[in-house]
């Protein structure tokens, strides 16, 4: 084992500081440093920090590393905070860093030095660090960036035996998926903030994300449907879009032969909220009712983000249909109003479900998560929307009510997660083992098909005997 692993409440406290870095990061490539929103975030992290260390008896630093992909404390992947935190994620690989130690005595001055060094760290995508062009460390000491090299050293001494986490976390059908989510979100992230200055923007890396991610729906649907299940703090609406995006494409991909069609409907989906770019964060984020007012800013989006995507001659006229027509309902409701009965097209309508459906499911600041099975109850209700009922009805086959990264134990006593469903049996997906039945974690994963039949039992050979999580979190396979 490791040694020191954290407990699960030193992990949701790291995590809470991850969260209030990445809207720090955030808030510093939109605004200057002596931004209101940026001194705002800044106190946020700092108060987040002093409570951490006030809880931690004699720790000095917190230092986060990057593993496999992943931005790690003590060694525990945090997904989540991986996801939210992308793009300190990007400036540490592409700068040759293998971590970050921040001290106890760390004050604004010190987050501030590291904010204006990531805001300057632009257009750098995943992939390997650099080495001989590094930037020099941080002029501040409070905050330190650790080498790349010095943090592959520490971990091949550290002779860690198998654990629920790492068993899950080899799984390989979760991670290539992980790093197309990954880069989904920053190239996203860059556009929406590039759009919402007015800079010139180069599409083709969404266009380049989004033939990834139809390559890799086409390949193995399961895997990239796991990648919506993880549940977020979504504090930008990127990671919203993202899992509209994956969920579009998933559901379109048995249905559209020509593989530059799917690769519009997915870049369609992607961008369907560019608008929210320009929403105030106050607005767009706030924890009580909306104000009649507040709300007729929120239903400026659609416009403001179809007028964006207008502006540049590379953007496909679907996405600007899909962003400007998602938040419309049957018989000319929902806004923006339009003059006339102004048609709403499949992929639009499409969209319009997802939409629905993934905010329903996930965290925000203002509201918990529904369960996938409540958030179908909702849109069936839903009679503004009738005409859109077979694509509800098809999300639900495709996600079953066991979808990839629910947990499961099976009639052996073994625990089990679902990586595929099979659609002509959605009671009985693909499983990988990941414990026996004594708990203890599996060095090797064993795939089994839930469909395998015993000729001796004269009966199916594996049953689910337990849904341990009917709303699948990876993160949850992690902890």
């Amino acid at each position: 084992m490791r040694p020191n692993q954290p407990n699960a409440i030193d992990l949701e406290r790291v995590e809470g500081i991850i969260r209030r870095l990445a809207v720090a990061i955030v808030n510093r490539r939109l605004y200057s440093s002596g931004h209101k929103r940026v001194e705002e975030a800044v106190a946020d992290l700092l108060a987040s920090l002093r409570k951490y260390f006030s809880s931690s008896e004699g720790s000095t630093t917190l230092e986060l590393t990057v593993e496999g992909g992943q931005i790690c404390f003590q060694g525990v992947p945090l997904l989540e905070a991986t996801n939210y935190a992308v793009k300190l994620l990007d400036f540490l690989r592409s700068s040759g860093f293998g971590g970050i130690t921040i001290s106890s005595e760390t004050d604004g001055a010190s987050v501030l030095e590291l904010l204006d060094r990531i805001a300057d760290t632009r257009g750098r995508p995943l992939g390997p660090s650099a080495t001989a062009d590094s930037p020099p460390p941080l002029r501040n000491s409070n905050i330190q960036l650790v080498r790349e090299e010095a943090v592959r050293r520490r971990e091949a001494a550290i002779e860690s035996a198998p654990s629920m986490r790492a068993a899950a976390f080899q799984i390989p059908e979760f991670r290539v998926p992980l790093a197309i989510y990954q880069s989904s979100l920053s190239i996203l992230h860059d556009t929406m903030l590039d759009v919402k200055a007015g800079h010139e923007v180069d599409f083709n890396p969404i266009y380049d994300v989004a033939s990834r991610i139809a390559q890799a729906v086409a390949e193995d649907e399961g895997s990239i449907l796991s990648m919506t299940s993880v549940k977020y703090y979504d504090e930008f609406t990127f990671n919203h879009s993202v899992n509209v995006c994956l969920l579009a494409t998933t559901l379109m991909e048995p249905f559209i032969s020509n593989r530059e069609d799917l690769v519009r409907i997915c870049q369609a989906a992607l961008l369907h909220d560019v608008g929210k770019s320009f929403i105030p964060q106050e607005i767009l984020y706030k924890k009580s009712k909306l104000t009649p007012e507040e709300f007729a800013v929120i239903q400026e989006h659609p416009v403001r983000g179809a007028e964006a995507l207008l502006r540049y001659r590379q953007v496909d006229p679907l996405a600007v249909a899909v962003a400007y027509g998602h938040h419309r309902k049957d018989g000319g409701g929902g806004y923006p109003r339009a003059r006339g009965n102004l048609p709403t097209g499949p992929i639009t309508g499409l969209v319009s479900v997802l939409d629905i459906f993934e905010a329903l499911t996930a965290v925000r600041p203002y509201k918990q998560s529904l369960s996938p099975q409540e958030s179908f109850g909702i849109l069936l209700k839903m009679d503004d929307i009738a005409s859109r009922r077979p694509f509800i009805k098809l999300l639900f086959h495709r996600m079953s009510h066991l979808p990839p990264g629910t947990l499961v134990r099976l009639s052996t006593g073994e625990k089990a997660i679902v990586f595929r469903v099979n659609q002509d049996d959605l009671s009985r997906p693909c499983v990988k083992i990941i414990a026996d039945a004594r708990g203890v974690p599996v060095t090797e994963q064993i795939e089994i098909d839930l469909r395998t039949m015993d000729t001796k039992k004269k009966g199916y050979a594996y049953d689910i005997a337990e849904v341990i999580d009917c709303t699948p979190r990876l993160d949850r396979v992690f902890a």
